[in-house]
Formats: C-alpha cells, structure tokens, sequence
C-alpha cells in the first residue's frame, strides 16, 4: 500500500508540472496599433518579444500582429522614440503611443545609404536653407550657395540670366571640368542651375567630400550639391505672390548733331581715313 502511495503522488507531481509548463508555453496572438505623437499610425516600429529575436515591424497604418507567451514582454523601439516596454499578460490587444525623443534625433543623419549617428559621420557637408534667405531676394541658385556655404566657391556671370561657375575646395583639375555634381531630388541633373527658379528650392546639400563617391560614383569626384524641391502639402491651398520691380536708365546721352554738325562731322571722318586728303 505504501508503495502505491508513492507512485500516486509521483504522478500526481509530473503531471502537475507538465501542466505548468503547456501553461507557460502557451502563445497567444497580440494585435495593435503604435500611434506617433500626433496620433497618426506609425510605420516601421520594431516590435520584439524581450530576450528573443521573435519580432515584427508596423505597417503602413501602424498595425502589428505578433504571437507570445502571456508571460513575455514586448520591446517597441523606432528611431528618434523613446523604446517602450509591454508586459503581455491576460491582454491580446495593446495600443499604445510613441513618445518622440528630440535629442536623439538630433544626433540622426539621414545618408545615401541609410542612417547614422553624427558623431560617426566624417563627411563634411552643408546645409542651406533657403528660407532663411528670402530677404536677400535672390535671382538664381548661386545668390544662395554665395557665401552661405562653407567651402564652396561661386564664380560670377556677366549674363542676363545670371549664374557662375561651382568649385568645391578650390581647382582640382587641370584639364578636365571641376564643376560638381548636381542631384535634382534624387536625380542627376544635367542643365544649368540657372534653368532652376530659386524659389522653388525647398533645401540645400552640399557634399564636400570623397563620402559623396560612395552613393553617386567617379561623378562625384569634385562634390554633390543634392537639390531639393518644395511639394504639395495637406492642407488649405496657399497662394504666394512674389514681384520684383526696377528702374533701368542710360548713364549719358550723346549730343545728336544737326544737319551741318553731321556733314562737318563726316568731312573730319573721311579726312583722317585718308590721311588728311579728300
């Protein structure tokens, strides 16, 4: 009889165990949705079950769906947001709202070929406003770069549309064009700066050295001004008028001769043409 007590209560204990443990392993479906600050649906947030590489991202509305343990904890973190932890427990749905994290941003440099921390950044690179520039009513894109952008030379152009040769650190060819790069909001631009209306330029890059080769190749090699225009944005439509007006007049007026004047004037031309003979 006492042996049959004992193998009872061995049972009794592997079973509770194996209960305890299907009850710990148990996974249940977690639904969404991250919200940003302004309670828009966030994209791109990482979610992970805390400990393991079990995770999944948001989509375009911010929804996410995700199996776990009811024990577990998920981990939501996106670049320049606080990270946040859940714990799961009884829950199936968990919404909740990033807090944005401004001096992490800060640090953020958005570059070709993804992001980096800016301390780990050793390009040289300049950035242009424009809009901080309207006071100084410029007529084409290199009244903007002159001066304002350290590094880059702008030459001047006796021409009515304006304009003027780019350097980037001085002459670096011989023979060859030392004029940089120009990319039009992502694309390579072959016309002249002077086909661009300055006011229609949202942003200005400019890319001073051997880093820009690694996301543009050889064209390159004498530095990228990116380009950025201004787009449409959600809202009541805005009209902008800008006007610029001047005053042209002749520095002299010549005497205009009358008619004995003019033939005196004539007789003196034709005499020094012939050397004083008629």
């Amino acid at each position: 009889m006492q042996n049959t007590s004992y193998k009872s209560l061995w049972l009794f204990v592997i079973f509770l165990c194996i209960s305890v443990t299907m009850t710990y392993a148990q996974e249940v479906q977690i639904t969404g949705t991250v919200l940003d600050e302004t309670d828009m649906g966030l994209p791109g947030v990482t979610v992970l079950l805390k400990g393991t590489t079990t995770g999944t991202t948001t989509d375009l509305d911010g929804k996410y769906s995700i199996n776990a343990p009811k024990e577990g904890v998920l981990v939501f973190s996106f670049i320049g947001y606080d990270p946040i932890e859940m714990p799961i427990g009884n829950q199936t749905v968990i919404d909740l709202r990033m807090n944005p994290n401004t001096s992490d941003l800060e640090e953020v440099v958005v570059i070709g070929y993804g992001t980096a921390k800016k301390r780990d950044i050793t390009g040289a690179v300049s950035s242009v406003n424009p809009n901080k520039l309207e006071n100084e009513n410029p007529n084409s894109v290199q009244d903007i770069l002159r001066g304002n952008a350290a590094g880059l030379n702008v030459g001047l152009s006796t021409s009515a549309k304006g304009g003027g040769s780019l350097q980037i650190r001085g002459q670096t060819s011989l023979n060859a064009g030392n004029s940089p790069l120009l990319v039009l909001d992502g694309a390579i631009y072959y016309g002249e700066l002077a086909d661009i209306n300055p006011n229609d330029i949202e942003n200005l890059e400019v890319l001073k050295d051997a880093s820009a080769a690694a996301v543009f190749g050889a064209k390159a090699a004498n530095g990228v001004i990116l380009i950025t225009t201004k787009k449409g944005t959600i809202g009541k439509p805005t009209i902008k008028f800008n006007a610029n007006a001047g005053l042209a007049t002749m520095a002299t007026f010549p005497d205009v001769y009358g008619p004995d004047e003019f033939v005196s004037w004539r007789e003196d031309v034709f005499k020094s043409i012939n050397a004083g003979g008629y």
